[in-house]
Parts: C-alpha cells; structure tokens; sequence
C-alpha cells in the first residue's frame, strides 16, 4: 500500500502544485526547522537526520521531474525543471 503511493509520487502521477508544495516545500522546511532548533550535542541523531533528509531530497527531486514532464503547463515545468537543475547542482556541490 504504502509503496504504490510512494511509486506514484516518485511517477510523477501527483499534480505539480501537491508535488512541489505538499511533497516537497513543506518537509523541506520541517526537517530545515528540525536541524536548527536539535541540540547539537548528539552529532549521531543529526547524521542520521542528514542522511534520511539527503534521500528524501533526491526521493523528491525525481518526483518533481516527473510531475513537471506530466504538467500540461510549459510555464511551471520550466521553472520548476530549473529549480530541480539547480538543486542536484546544490547537491553535487555540497557533497565534495
């Protein structure tokens, strides 16, 4: 069950708007709140943190792709293709 949904969102069978926003922006933002506000002496919780929040990054990354190659409007799947560019850029970058 909850793998047909997740083989769905990474399908890009979700509209982009609940891809991008529901998906994406929102747990983005919980996890960022998360490494900000954890105590920083448990340096194991936050590489695991890191490690889950880096494969769900890329999790949605594809998902978004995806979503955006199914979105019938060429205005947001060229931004939000751009925005996924730029941030396998950021990751690229960020991992050497």
């Amino acid at each position: 069950m909850f793998g047909r949904y997740i083989k769905k969102l990474v399908d890009g069978e979700f509209s982009l708007a609940k891809t991008f926003w529901v998906f994406w922006v929102l747990p983005s933002l919980f996890l960022n709140c998360m490494l900000t506000i954890k105590d920083y002496t448990n340096l194991l919780s936050i590489d695991i943190i890191l490690l889950l929040g880096g494969f769900y990054q890329m999790m949605m990354l594809c998902a978004l792709w995806n979503s955006a190659t199914n979105s019938k409007s060429k205005f947001w799947k060229t931004i939000v293709k751009s925005i996924v560019v730029f941030n396998v850029i950021l990751l690229l970058t960020y991992s050497q």
